[in-house]
Protein backbone atom coordinates (compact mmCIF):
# COMPACT_ATOMS: atom_id res chain seq x y z
CA UNK A 1 0.00 0.00 0.00
CA UNK A 2 1.43 3.38 -0.98
CA UNK A 3 2.05 5.70 1.93
CA UNK A 4 0.77 9.24 1.74
CA UNK A 5 3.18 12.08 2.23
CA UNK A 6 2.33 14.81 4.65
CA UNK A 7 0.04 17.41 3.05
CA UNK A 8 -1.56 15.07 0.48
CA UNK A 9 -5.18 13.82 0.31
CA UNK A 10 -6.25 10.28 -0.58
CA UNK A 11 -8.83 10.03 -3.36
CA UNK A 12 -12.16 8.35 -2.63
CA UNK A 13 -11.78 6.43 -5.89
CA UNK A 14 -9.63 3.33 -5.67
CA UNK A 15 -7.70 3.58 -8.92
CA UNK A 16 -6.30 0.09 -9.01
CA UNK A 17 -6.36 -1.58 -12.51
CA UNK A 18 -8.66 -4.32 -11.22
CA UNK A 19 -11.33 -1.92 -9.99
CA UNK A 20 -11.08 0.26 -13.13
CA UNK A 21 -11.79 -2.77 -15.32
CA UNK A 22 -14.72 -3.77 -13.14
CA UNK A 23 -16.20 -0.25 -13.30
CA UNK A 24 -15.87 -0.10 -17.09
CA UNK A 25 -17.57 -3.49 -17.45
CA UNK A 26 -20.42 -2.33 -15.19
CA UNK A 27 -20.89 0.80 -17.30
CA UNK A 28 -20.93 -1.20 -20.54
CA UNK A 29 -23.41 -3.68 -19.07
CA UNK A 30 -25.69 -0.84 -17.87
CA UNK A 31 -25.53 0.82 -21.29
CA UNK A 32 -26.41 -2.42 -23.10
CA UNK A 33 -29.34 -3.14 -20.78
CA UNK A 34 -30.60 0.41 -21.28
CA UNK A 35 -30.36 0.18 -25.06
CA UNK A 36 -32.13 -3.18 -25.22
CA UNK A 37 -34.91 -1.96 -22.93
CA UNK A 38 -35.24 1.39 -24.68
CA UNK A 39 -35.50 -0.18 -28.10
CA UNK A 40 -38.52 -2.32 -27.17
CA UNK A 41 -40.64 -0.02 -25.06
CA UNK A 42 -43.68 0.02 -27.36
CA UNK A 43 -44.43 -3.40 -28.76
CA UNK A 44 -43.15 -6.90 -29.44
CA UNK A 45 -39.65 -6.89 -30.89
CA UNK A 46 -39.92 -3.23 -31.94
CA UNK A 47 -36.35 -2.13 -32.37
CA UNK A 48 -35.88 1.46 -33.57
CA UNK A 49 -36.90 1.94 -37.20
CA UNK A 50 -34.24 3.19 -39.63
CA UNK A 51 -34.44 6.44 -41.59
CA UNK A 52 -35.69 7.62 -43.96
CA UNK A 53 -38.96 6.79 -42.22
CA UNK A 54 -42.46 7.47 -43.61
CA UNK A 55 -45.95 6.57 -42.42
CA UNK A 56 -48.83 7.46 -44.77
CA UNK A 57 -51.68 5.84 -42.74
CA UNK A 58 -52.96 3.95 -45.79
CA UNK A 59 -53.97 0.72 -44.00
CA UNK A 60 -57.10 2.07 -42.30
CA UNK A 61 -55.83 0.93 -38.86
CA UNK A 62 -53.17 2.10 -36.43
CA UNK A 63 -49.73 1.46 -38.01
CA UNK A 64 -48.05 -1.77 -37.02
CA UNK A 65 -44.49 -0.48 -37.35
CA UNK A 66 -41.23 -1.74 -38.80
CA UNK A 67 -39.58 -4.99 -37.67
CA UNK A 68 -42.14 -5.87 -35.01
CA UNK A 69 -45.79 -5.69 -34.02
CA UNK A 70 -47.82 -3.04 -32.18
CA UNK A 71 -44.92 -0.59 -32.54
CA UNK A 72 -47.29 2.41 -32.59
CA UNK A 73 -49.59 3.05 -29.63
CA UNK A 74 -52.64 5.23 -29.05
CA UNK A 75 -54.08 6.32 -25.73
CA UNK A 76 -56.50 8.90 -24.38
CA UNK A 77 -57.23 10.41 -20.97
CA UNK A 78 -60.83 11.08 -22.00
CA UNK A 79 -62.73 11.29 -25.28
CA UNK A 80 -62.83 9.30 -28.50
CA UNK A 81 -59.12 8.99 -29.33
CA UNK A 82 -57.30 8.70 -32.65
CA UNK A 83 -59.09 7.22 -35.67
CA UNK A 84 -57.58 5.71 -38.82
CA UNK A 85 -60.65 5.14 -40.96
CA UNK A 86 -63.84 7.01 -41.79
CA UNK A 87 -64.25 10.73 -42.43
CA UNK A 88 -64.75 13.69 -40.07
CA UNK A 89 -68.09 15.46 -40.17
CA UNK A 90 -69.19 18.78 -41.59
CA UNK A 91 -66.98 20.58 -44.12
CA UNK A 92 -63.85 18.91 -42.70
CA UNK A 93 -64.98 15.78 -44.56
CA UNK A 94 -64.12 17.62 -47.79
CA UNK A 95 -60.41 17.76 -46.96
CA UNK A 96 -59.33 16.38 -50.34
CA UNK A 97 -58.03 13.00 -49.13
CA UNK A 98 -59.78 9.64 -49.07
CA UNK A 99 -61.06 8.08 -45.86
CA UNK A 100 -58.59 5.60 -44.41
CA UNK A 101 -55.52 7.45 -45.74
CA UNK A 102 -54.88 9.71 -42.73
CA UNK A 103 -55.19 9.71 -38.94
CA UNK A 104 -57.63 12.05 -37.18
CA UNK A 105 -59.18 13.01 -33.84
CA UNK A 106 -62.98 13.06 -33.65
CA UNK A 107 -63.52 15.83 -31.09
CA UNK A 108 -66.68 15.88 -28.97
CA UNK A 109 -66.03 18.49 -26.23
CA UNK A 110 -64.60 15.86 -23.84
CA UNK A 111 -61.20 15.13 -25.38
CA UNK A 112 -58.13 15.33 -23.13
CA UNK A 113 -54.68 13.83 -23.69
CA UNK A 114 -55.34 12.20 -27.08
CA UNK A 115 -51.95 10.61 -27.76
CA UNK A 116 -50.48 8.84 -30.80
CA UNK A 117 -46.95 7.57 -30.09
CA UNK A 118 -44.69 6.86 -33.05
CA UNK A 119 -42.36 3.86 -33.17
CA UNK A 120 -38.87 4.72 -31.90
CA UNK A 121 -36.63 5.99 -34.71
CA UNK A 122 -32.85 5.51 -35.06
CA UNK A 123 -31.29 8.90 -35.91
CA UNK A 124 -27.69 8.06 -34.98
CA UNK A 125 -25.26 9.57 -37.49
CA UNK A 126 -27.74 11.99 -39.06
CA UNK A 127 -26.49 15.53 -39.63
CA UNK A 128 -29.88 17.17 -39.20
CA UNK A 129 -32.68 14.72 -38.30
CA UNK A 130 -35.96 16.40 -39.21
CA UNK A 131 -39.62 15.50 -38.68
CA UNK A 132 -42.18 16.52 -41.30
CA UNK A 133 -45.91 15.82 -41.37
CA UNK A 134 -49.10 17.05 -43.02
CA UNK A 135 -51.49 18.78 -40.64
CA UNK A 136 -55.15 19.85 -41.13
CA UNK A 137 -57.04 22.14 -38.77
CA UNK A 138 -59.40 23.89 -41.19
CA UNK A 139 -62.64 24.11 -39.20
CA UNK A 140 -66.21 24.21 -40.49
CA UNK A 141 -67.52 27.83 -40.77
CA UNK A 142 -70.03 27.05 -38.01
CA UNK A 143 -67.08 26.82 -35.56
CA UNK A 144 -66.90 30.61 -35.63
CA UNK A 145 -64.10 32.44 -33.84
CA UNK A 146 -63.76 29.96 -30.99
CA UNK A 147 -60.35 28.81 -29.76
CA UNK A 148 -59.13 26.06 -32.13
CA UNK A 149 -58.30 22.57 -30.96
CA UNK A 150 -54.58 22.07 -30.39
CA UNK A 151 -51.84 19.65 -31.48
CA UNK A 152 -48.50 19.19 -29.71
CA UNK A 153 -45.38 17.33 -30.83
CA UNK A 154 -43.45 15.88 -27.89
CA UNK A 155 -40.11 14.08 -27.46
CA UNK A 156 -39.04 11.78 -24.63
CA UNK A 157 -35.99 12.95 -22.65
CA UNK A 158 -33.38 10.99 -20.69
CA UNK A 159 -35.32 11.08 -17.42
CA UNK A 160 -38.50 9.75 -18.98
CA UNK A 161 -40.40 13.03 -19.34
CA UNK A 162 -42.23 14.18 -22.48
CA UNK A 163 -41.26 17.66 -23.62
CA UNK A 164 -43.16 19.83 -26.13
CA UNK A 165 -40.96 20.72 -29.12
CA UNK A 166 -43.69 22.14 -31.38
CA UNK A 167 -47.27 23.33 -30.83
CA UNK A 168 -50.04 24.12 -33.29
CA UNK A 169 -52.84 26.22 -31.83
CA UNK A 170 -54.16 28.03 -34.91
CA UNK A 171 -56.30 26.89 -37.82
CA UNK A 172 -54.70 25.96 -41.12
CA UNK A 173 -55.78 26.71 -44.68
CA UNK A 174 -56.39 23.17 -45.87
CA UNK A 175 -53.51 20.73 -45.49
CA UNK A 176 -50.21 22.30 -44.42
CA UNK A 177 -46.80 20.56 -44.21
CA UNK A 178 -45.04 21.17 -40.89
CA UNK A 179 -41.28 20.77 -40.26
CA UNK A 180 -39.64 20.19 -36.85
CA UNK A 181 -35.90 19.79 -36.21
CA UNK A 182 -34.92 16.80 -34.04
CA UNK A 183 -31.25 17.77 -33.79
CA UNK A 184 -29.83 16.96 -30.36
CA UNK A 185 -33.03 15.35 -29.11
CA UNK A 186 -32.17 11.65 -29.44
CA UNK A 187 -31.15 9.40 -26.56
CA UNK A 188 -28.12 7.37 -27.61
CA UNK A 189 -29.14 7.98 -31.22
CA UNK A 190 -32.81 7.00 -30.75
CA UNK A 191 -35.70 9.47 -30.71
CA UNK A 192 -39.19 8.83 -29.30
CA UNK A 193 -41.96 11.10 -30.65
CA UNK A 194 -45.66 11.43 -29.96
CA UNK A 195 -48.52 13.62 -31.13
CA UNK A 196 -50.90 14.90 -28.44
CA UNK A 197 -54.26 16.49 -29.27
CA UNK A 198 -56.23 18.66 -26.87
CA UNK A 199 -59.59 20.40 -27.11
CA UNK A 200 -59.49 24.18 -27.38
CA UNK A 201 -62.37 24.26 -24.90
CA UNK A 202 -65.20 25.27 -27.25
CA UNK A 203 -68.53 23.52 -26.72
CA UNK A 204 -68.72 23.00 -30.49
CA UNK A 205 -65.13 21.81 -30.93
CA UNK A 206 -66.50 18.96 -33.05
CA UNK A 207 -66.43 21.40 -35.99
CA UNK A 208 -62.60 21.43 -35.72
CA UNK A 209 -61.41 17.82 -35.98
CA UNK A 210 -57.61 17.56 -36.38
CA UNK A 211 -56.06 15.46 -39.17
CA UNK A 212 -52.52 14.02 -39.50
CA UNK A 213 -50.81 12.43 -42.50
CA UNK A 214 -47.41 11.53 -44.02
CA UNK A 215 -45.31 11.46 -40.84
CA UNK A 216 -41.70 11.43 -42.02
CA UNK A 217 -38.26 11.48 -40.39
CA UNK A 218 -35.23 12.00 -42.59
CA UNK A 219 -31.87 13.76 -42.68
CA UNK A 220 -32.13 17.33 -43.93
CA UNK A 221 -28.47 17.50 -44.96
CA UNK A 222 -27.04 20.93 -44.29
CA UNK A 223 -30.53 22.04 -43.31
CA UNK A 224 -31.53 22.13 -46.99
CA UNK A 225 -32.43 18.79 -48.59
CA UNK A 226 -35.45 17.03 -47.18
CA UNK A 227 -37.62 14.38 -48.78
CA UNK A 228 -41.19 15.53 -49.33
CA UNK A 229 -44.31 13.40 -49.66
CA UNK A 230 -47.63 13.76 -51.45
CA UNK A 231 -50.69 11.84 -52.63
CA UNK A 232 -52.03 11.67 -56.19
CA UNK A 233 -55.80 11.01 -56.10
CA UNK A 234 -57.14 9.48 -59.34
CA UNK A 235 -60.42 7.87 -60.45
CA UNK A 236 -60.68 6.09 -63.81
CA UNK A 237 -62.70 3.50 -65.69
CA UNK A 238 -61.29 -0.03 -66.19
CA UNK A 239 -57.57 0.89 -66.18
CA UNK A 240 -55.09 3.72 -65.62
CA UNK A 241 -51.47 4.30 -66.66
CA UNK A 242 -49.70 6.20 -63.85
CA UNK A 243 -46.52 8.32 -63.88
CA UNK A 244 -44.47 5.21 -63.07
CA UNK A 245 -45.43 3.73 -66.46
CA UNK A 246 -47.43 0.89 -64.94
CA UNK A 247 -51.01 0.06 -65.95
CA UNK A 248 -53.34 -0.42 -63.00
CA UNK A 249 -56.57 -2.40 -63.43
CA UNK A 250 -57.72 -2.37 -59.81
CA UNK A 251 -57.95 0.24 -57.07
CA UNK A 252 -54.75 0.91 -55.13
CA UNK A 253 -53.48 3.20 -52.38
CA UNK A 254 -50.02 1.70 -51.87
CA UNK A 255 -48.08 2.34 -55.11
CA UNK A 256 -45.35 4.98 -54.79
CA UNK A 257 -43.06 6.80 -57.21
CA UNK A 258 -40.08 9.08 -56.54
CA UNK A 259 -39.81 12.42 -58.33
CA UNK A 260 -37.49 15.38 -57.75
CA UNK A 261 -38.94 18.41 -55.96
CA UNK A 262 -38.09 22.07 -56.57
CA UNK A 263 -35.27 21.88 -54.02
CA UNK A 264 -33.62 19.03 -55.94
CA UNK A 265 -34.55 16.49 -53.27
CA UNK A 266 -36.67 13.35 -53.47
CA UNK A 267 -40.45 13.74 -53.61
CA UNK A 268 -42.30 10.51 -52.84
CA UNK A 269 -45.75 10.37 -54.44
CA UNK A 270 -48.36 7.80 -53.30
CA UNK A 271 -51.11 6.79 -55.72
CA UNK A 272 -54.65 6.81 -54.31
CA UNK A 273 -56.49 5.19 -57.23
CA UNK A 274 -60.13 4.18 -57.60
CA UNK A 275 -60.94 1.98 -60.60
CA UNK A 276 -64.56 1.81 -61.74
CA UNK A 277 -65.56 -0.97 -64.13
CA UNK A 278 -67.68 -0.61 -67.23
CA UNK A 279 -70.59 -2.99 -67.78
CA UNK A 280 -72.07 -4.49 -70.93
CA UNK A 281 -75.31 -6.21 -71.87
CA UNK A 282 -77.18 -7.26 -74.98
CA UNK A 283 -80.83 -7.26 -75.97
CA UNK A 284 -82.76 -8.58 -78.96
CA UNK A 285 -85.68 -6.59 -80.36
CA UNK A 286 -88.19 -7.49 -83.10
CA UNK A 287 -90.18 -4.70 -84.78
CA UNK A 288 -92.18 -4.07 -87.89
CA UNK A 289 -90.73 -1.58 -90.43
CA UNK A 290 -88.70 0.43 -87.89
CA UNK A 291 -87.53 0.51 -84.28
CA UNK A 292 -86.48 3.47 -82.10
CA UNK A 293 -83.90 2.41 -79.54
CA UNK A 294 -84.48 4.22 -76.18
CA UNK A 295 -80.80 4.15 -75.29
CA UNK A 296 -79.52 6.29 -78.16
CA UNK A 297 -82.81 7.70 -79.49
CA UNK A 298 -82.04 6.52 -83.05
CA UNK A 299 -84.63 4.93 -85.34
CA UNK A 300 -83.45 1.83 -87.20
CA UNK A 301 -85.13 0.59 -90.42
CA UNK A 302 -82.94 -2.44 -91.13
CA UNK A 303 -81.85 -5.46 -89.17
CA UNK A 304 -78.36 -5.51 -87.71
CA UNK A 305 -76.19 -5.38 -84.60
CA UNK A 306 -75.90 -1.94 -83.04
CA UNK A 307 -73.95 -0.77 -79.99
CA UNK A 308 -74.32 2.10 -77.55
CA UNK A 309 -71.72 3.20 -75.02
CA UNK A 310 -71.63 5.89 -72.34
CA UNK A 311 -68.40 7.19 -70.85
CA UNK A 312 -70.05 9.42 -68.27
CA UNK A 313 -70.53 12.60 -70.34
CA UNK A 314 -73.84 14.42 -70.81
CA UNK A 315 -76.83 13.29 -68.79
CA UNK A 316 -76.86 9.57 -69.52
CA UNK A 317 -75.85 6.60 -67.38
CA UNK A 318 -72.78 7.16 -65.23
CA UNK A 319 -73.15 10.96 -65.07
CA UNK A 320 -74.09 13.32 -62.27
CA UNK A 321 -76.00 16.58 -62.03
CA UNK A 322 -75.85 19.18 -59.26
CA UNK A 323 -78.81 21.36 -58.32
CA UNK A 324 -78.24 24.54 -56.31
CA UNK A 325 -80.72 26.83 -54.57
CA UNK A 326 -82.86 28.91 -56.97
CA UNK A 327 -85.96 29.66 -54.90
CA UNK A 328 -88.20 27.62 -57.20
CA UNK A 329 -88.83 24.04 -58.27
CA UNK A 330 -86.38 22.34 -60.67
CA UNK A 331 -86.80 19.13 -62.66
CA UNK A 332 -84.77 16.09 -63.60
CA UNK A 333 -85.73 13.78 -66.46
CA UNK A 334 -84.46 10.23 -66.04
CA UNK A 335 -82.27 9.39 -69.08
CA UNK A 336 -82.87 6.41 -71.33
CA UNK A 337 -81.44 3.20 -69.94
CA UNK A 338 -81.33 4.45 -66.32
CA UNK A 339 -83.37 2.52 -63.74
CA UNK A 340 -81.58 3.58 -60.54
CA UNK A 341 -80.07 6.85 -59.35
CA UNK A 342 -78.08 7.84 -56.27
CA UNK A 343 -79.26 11.05 -54.63
CA UNK A 344 -77.38 13.15 -52.07
CA UNK A 345 -79.28 16.03 -50.51
CA UNK A 346 -78.34 18.75 -48.03
CA UNK A 347 -80.89 20.86 -46.18
CA UNK A 348 -80.30 24.61 -45.83
CA UNK A 349 -78.93 26.20 -42.65
CA UNK A 350 -80.86 28.60 -40.46
CA UNK A 351 -80.23 32.30 -39.85
CA UNK A 352 -77.69 33.78 -37.41
CA UNK A 353 -75.72 31.37 -35.21
CA UNK A 354 -77.46 28.78 -37.26
CA UNK A 355 -78.14 25.09 -37.07
CA UNK A 356 -76.72 23.16 -40.00
CA UNK A 357 -79.00 21.47 -42.53
CA UNK A 358 -79.34 17.70 -42.55
CA UNK A 359 -77.71 15.33 -45.05
CA UNK A 360 -79.18 12.19 -46.66
CA UNK A 361 -78.06 9.80 -49.39
CA UNK A 362 -79.99 6.92 -50.98
CA UNK A 363 -80.30 4.81 -54.13
CA UNK A 364 -83.73 5.27 -55.73
CA UNK A 365 -85.47 3.14 -58.36
CA UNK A 366 -86.63 5.20 -61.32
CA UNK A 367 -88.14 4.76 -64.79
CA UNK A 368 -86.51 6.07 -68.00
CA UNK A 369 -88.31 9.24 -69.06
CA UNK A 370 -89.77 9.88 -65.60
CA UNK A 371 -89.69 13.53 -64.49
CA UNK A 372 -88.72 14.21 -60.88
CA UNK A 373 -89.14 17.55 -59.14
CA UNK A 374 -86.18 18.91 -57.20
CA UNK A 375 -86.63 21.33 -54.30
CA UNK A 376 -83.38 22.82 -52.94
CA UNK A 377 -83.91 24.51 -49.59
CA UNK A 378 -83.01 28.16 -49.00
CA UNK A 379 -81.15 29.54 -45.99
CA UNK A 380 -83.13 31.48 -43.39
CA UNK A 381 -82.25 35.19 -43.60
CA UNK A 382 -82.98 37.34 -40.55
CA UNK A 383 -86.55 36.53 -39.60
CA UNK A 384 -87.48 35.46 -43.15
CA UNK A 385 -88.08 31.72 -43.45
CA UNK A 386 -85.90 29.71 -45.83
CA UNK A 387 -87.50 28.42 -49.05
CA UNK A 388 -89.25 25.04 -48.82
CA UNK A 389 -90.50 24.86 -45.27
CA UNK A 390 -88.19 26.95 -43.08
CA UNK A 391 -89.72 28.35 -39.88
CA UNK A 392 -90.36 32.09 -39.53
CA UNK A 393 -88.07 34.01 -37.11
CA UNK A 394 -89.22 35.91 -34.04
CA UNK A 395 -90.28 39.56 -33.89
CA UNK A 396 -88.92 40.76 -30.55
CA UNK A 397 -87.16 44.12 -30.62
CA UNK A 398 -84.93 42.91 -27.77
CA UNK A 399 -83.35 40.23 -29.91
CA UNK A 400 -85.40 38.29 -32.39
CA UNK A 401 -84.77 34.65 -33.11
CA UNK A 402 -83.48 33.73 -36.56
CA UNK A 403 -85.51 31.95 -39.22
CA UNK A 404 -85.02 28.29 -40.00
CA UNK A 405 -83.56 26.89 -43.23
CA UNK A 406 -85.66 25.05 -45.79
CA UNK A 407 -85.53 21.34 -46.52
CA UNK A 408 -84.22 19.83 -49.76
CA UNK A 409 -86.29 17.03 -51.28
CA UNK A 410 -87.15 15.06 -54.42
CA UNK A 411 -90.75 14.38 -55.48
CA UNK A 412 -92.49 12.23 -58.06
CA UNK A 413 -96.01 11.49 -59.23
CA UNK A 414 -98.34 14.30 -58.14
CA UNK A 415 -95.41 16.23 -56.63
CA UNK A 416 -97.12 17.01 -53.31
CA UNK A 417 -95.51 16.81 -49.86
CA UNK A 418 -96.86 13.26 -49.65
CA UNK A 419 -94.97 12.38 -52.85
CA UNK A 420 -91.52 13.18 -51.48
CA UNK A 421 -89.17 10.22 -51.82
CA UNK A 422 -86.12 11.69 -50.07
CA UNK A 423 -85.82 14.66 -47.69
CA UNK A 424 -82.90 16.45 -46.00
CA UNK A 425 -84.23 18.63 -43.15
CA UNK A 426 -83.32 22.29 -42.72
CA UNK A 427 -81.42 23.69 -39.73
CA UNK A 428 -82.93 25.83 -36.99
CA UNK A 429 -82.35 29.58 -36.64
CA UNK A 430 -80.46 31.22 -33.79
CA UNK A 431 -82.19 32.21 -30.57
CA UNK A 432 -82.26 35.92 -29.68
CA UNK A 433 -80.54 35.31 -26.29
CA UNK A 434 -81.01 38.74 -24.67
CA UNK A 435 -80.40 40.73 -27.82
CA UNK A 436 -77.09 39.23 -28.96
CA UNK A 437 -78.36 36.40 -31.18
CA UNK A 438 -75.79 33.85 -29.97
CA UNK A 439 -77.80 30.79 -28.91
CA UNK A 440 -77.18 28.21 -31.61
CA UNK A 441 -80.05 26.74 -33.60
CA UNK A 442 -80.50 22.98 -33.76
CA UNK A 443 -79.10 20.94 -36.64
CA UNK A 444 -81.42 19.20 -39.08
CA UNK A 445 -81.13 15.57 -40.14
CA UNK A 446 -81.36 12.20 -38.42
CA UNK A 447 -84.56 10.47 -37.40
CA UNK A 448 -85.16 13.35 -34.98
CA UNK A 449 -83.79 16.86 -35.56
CA UNK A 450 -81.47 18.37 -32.96
CA UNK A 451 -82.85 20.80 -30.36
CA UNK A 452 -81.42 24.32 -30.24
CA UNK A 453 -79.28 25.73 -27.43
CA UNK A 454 -81.14 26.94 -24.33
CA UNK A 455 -82.33 30.57 -24.44
CA UNK A 456 -80.07 31.42 -21.50
CA UNK A 457 -81.83 34.44 -20.00
CA UNK A 458 -85.42 33.63 -20.92
CA UNK A 459 -88.05 32.66 -18.38
CA UNK A 460 -88.93 29.78 -20.71
CA UNK A 461 -87.38 26.56 -19.56
CA UNK A 462 -87.26 24.95 -22.99
CA UNK A 463 -85.92 25.71 -26.42
CA UNK A 464 -86.98 24.89 -29.96
CA UNK A 465 -86.97 21.14 -30.60
CA UNK A 466 -86.29 19.23 -33.81
CA UNK A 467 -88.94 17.57 -35.93
CA UNK A 468 -89.45 13.81 -36.09
CA UNK A 469 -90.37 11.42 -38.90
CA UNK A 470 -94.08 12.02 -38.27
CA UNK A 471 -94.43 15.53 -36.80
CA UNK A 472 -92.94 19.03 -36.92
CA UNK A 473 -90.64 20.50 -34.28
CA UNK A 474 -91.64 22.53 -31.22
CA UNK A 475 -91.18 26.29 -31.62
CA UNK A 476 -88.87 28.21 -29.29
CA UNK A 477 -89.79 31.31 -27.21
CA UNK A 478 -91.28 34.17 -29.22
CA UNK A 479 -89.34 36.87 -27.41
CA UNK A 480 -87.44 37.64 -24.22
CA UNK A 481 -89.29 36.13 -21.30
CA UNK A 482 -92.29 35.11 -23.40
CA UNK A 483 -93.47 31.64 -24.29
CA UNK A 484 -96.85 32.57 -25.71
CA UNK A 485 -97.87 33.00 -29.32
CA UNK A 486 -95.33 30.63 -30.85
CA UNK A 487 -96.32 28.07 -33.50
CA UNK A 488 -95.00 24.55 -33.61
CA UNK A 489 -93.84 23.03 -36.86
CA UNK A 490 -96.01 20.68 -38.91
CA UNK A 491 -95.91 18.49 -41.97
CA UNK A 492 -93.50 20.19 -44.41
CA UNK A 493 -92.84 23.39 -42.42
CA UNK A 494 -90.87 24.50 -39.38
CA UNK A 495 -91.99 26.10 -36.16
CA UNK A 496 -92.13 29.90 -35.88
Amino acid sequence: MQKLKKGTTKSAFNASPKNISKTILNLIFTFLVFCITFGDTLGQGCLPAPVPFIESFSSGVIPNGVGGSNCWTSSVTSGDGWRFTGNPGYSVANNGRSAGTYAWIDFSSTDVGVILQVQDIMVLGLSNPTLTFDYYSDADPAFGSNTPNQMYVEVLDQIGSWNVIASYTSQTVGWETQTVSLAGLGIFGVVSIRFRGESGGASNDYYNDLLLDNVSIADAIGGGCLTTYGTDVQQHCDSYVWIDGNTYTSSSNSATHILTNVAGCDSVVTLDLTIDYSTSSSTTETACDSYTWPLDGNTYTSSGTYTYSSSGGGSGPGTSQTYNYTGSVQTYTVPAGVTSINVEAWGAEGSGNEGEGGYVSADLSVTPGEVLEIYVGGQGVGSTAGYNGGGQGGSSTIGQGGAGGGASDVRRGSYTLNDRIIVAGGGGGTAGNCGNNTAEGGHGGGLVGMSGCVFSCSNCQYTGAGGTQTSGGIAGPTSHGSCSGNNNGGFGYGGS
